[in-house]
């Protein structure tokens, strides 16, 4: 609380301690207007020390985290949030340690996207931060947006914009009331009139006790979907490559977790009943799957009676479109992956990378860097369904990036579209254009699945 009062306009908090008490129960749960706190383990857990290290998995891997040159450094709260959930798990297992996963509450969330260490960031770090700052000031959180101004300055020194900003916001009247925000499901500004999506803007869904889901606008746009001829290992079920145009829409951030397939089950059912805890490998934050299409249709129909909105899967011309975000490379990191990026079975590496872990499990949603539309996990970690049938090419597919269906009237005997790759395949099975299928009735531990939501 003291912190919170020292007049700093950023205040960091880092924890390395266990969280649990005598009886198993989680601890430091507190949340502190505009205090930002990485806690080395989960509540109810315990951080461990690691001898052969000198240092705790969480210390050692929070300053090899902060040395971090180049394209894979963690300027930000949110790549070094990411990578220390990962990066300690994999210390742990390592050193045959108990599971600890690190902890973030950052409030307001916003503050996800601030930067850390100047030295490092990108240019995508500074825009990610002005559309913060421009979002605050719009929603008449002059504080906030003032903080977010200063902190852009104290990186990209002499920014224009960011001092026209300050101006504007240090010539407001004192005392004057905060505009009303948008309300997140009509995407209106201040004044209540429509406005255009902006590229990664995000409005957050609450679906009661706690639960929300977030999702991410994605702008309209055209690219040129599946594989090429010479890309390794493609397949001719990825071409003939072809034009899509696809319009704006809004997709998960994340992959449905298993608290969010929970709340979702509990409302009143339209087809089917849904099974509250499917999952084999169990975690509030880690994805549903055993989930088979018939229950993932049956998950959106109910949050759409819930929202008053329209959820369904995505077309598989909308997944490749999002995943890709502008990239034409196998991968939106570029030529390969590593499992440094990406959940999936690590023995096996595509192109030049080297092998590297086997995890053998699902891990947390957004574990890893997102792509440029602020996605995660949309390689790896589980395959995700999409609303179209299967058909063995692209020979008559729409280029509009409307759902390709056959009009099967027994939907639970039809082939669906999986994308994204798994925890239990190959680099290869990940990559943008890779199509694989099952029946809408099947189930697996590496089948899971993320929403989009349809703009009026």
């Amino acid at each position: 609380e003291r912190l919170r009062r020292c007049g700093a306009d950023n205040v960091v908090i880092v924890q390395d301690a266990c969280r649990n008490d005598s009886k198993g129960l989680g601890i430091g749960e507190e949340h502190q207007a505009g205090v930002i706190t990485f806690a080395s383990c989960s509540p109810a857990e315990r951080s461990y020390e690691i001898e052969a290290l000198q240092h705790g998995a969480f210390t050692y891997a929070l300053l090899e985290s902060l040395r971090l040159q180049g394209e894979g450094n963690c300027a930000t709260v949110e790549r070094l949030y990411q990578r220390l959930r990962y990066r300690v798990a994999e210390i742990n297992q390592l050193h045959k340690k108990p599971r600890q996963t690190p902890y973030a509450i950052v409030e307001p969330a916003t503050k996800y996207h601030l930067i850390l260490l100047p030295k490092q960031a990108t240019l995508h770090d500074i825009n990610a931060l002005k559309m913060d700052a421009q979002e605050a000031e719009l929603e008449g959180d002059f504080i906030l947006a003032e903080q977010l101004w200063k902190r852009i300055l104290a990186v990209s020194h002499g920014d224009d914009q960011a001092f026209k900003a300050l101006k504007r916001i240090w010539q407001q009247p004192q005392g004057n009331p905060a505009l009303p925000s948008p309300p997140p499901t009509s995407l209106a500004t201040a004044k209540g009139q429509e406005r255009e999506l902006k590229r990664g803007e995000s409005f957050t869904e609450n679906l009661g006790k706690g639960v929300s889901l977030e999702m991410v606008a994605i702008p309209a746009g055209s690219f040129m979907m599946g594989a090429p001829e010479n890309e390794e290992d493609s397949r001719d079920n990825e071409r003939p490559q072809h034009q899509v145009s696809v319009p704006a829409f809004l997709m998960g951030k994340y992959v449905v977790t298993q608290a969010q397939w929970r709340a979702v089950a509990g409302l009143p059912q339209v087809k089917q009943a849904l099974e509250p805890y499917p999952s084999h490998f169990k975690g509030d934050n880690r994805p549903v799957e055993k989930v088979s299409w018939l229950e993932a249709v049956e998950f959106c129909a109910r949050l759409s009676n819930h929202t008053k909105r329209k959820y369904r899967l995505p077309s598989e011309a909308e997944w490749e479109y999002a995943c890709r975000a502008g990239t034409t490379t196998p991968f939106y990191f570029k030529a390969t992956i590593t499992p440094d990026l990406v959940n999936y079975d690590g023995d096996y590496s595509y192109g030049n990378a080297p092998k590297g872990l086997y995890r053998q499990e699902t891990l947390d949603v957004g574990s890893f860097l997102p792509n440029a539309f602020g996605l995660y996990d949309m390689y790896g970690n589980v395959y995700e369904w999409c609303e179209d049938d299967w058909h063995g090419n692209y020979e008559g597919a729409p280029s509009d990036g409307r759902t390709w269906t056959d009009n099967n009237d027994n939907c639970s005997q039809a082939e669906k579209l999986l994308r994204g790759g798994s925890w239990l395949g190959n680099a290869r099975y990940c990559r943008s254009a890779c199509r694989r299928s099952r029946y809408a009735r099947d189930q697996g531990s590496s089948i899971g699945f993320r929403v989009v939501c349809v703009l009026q």
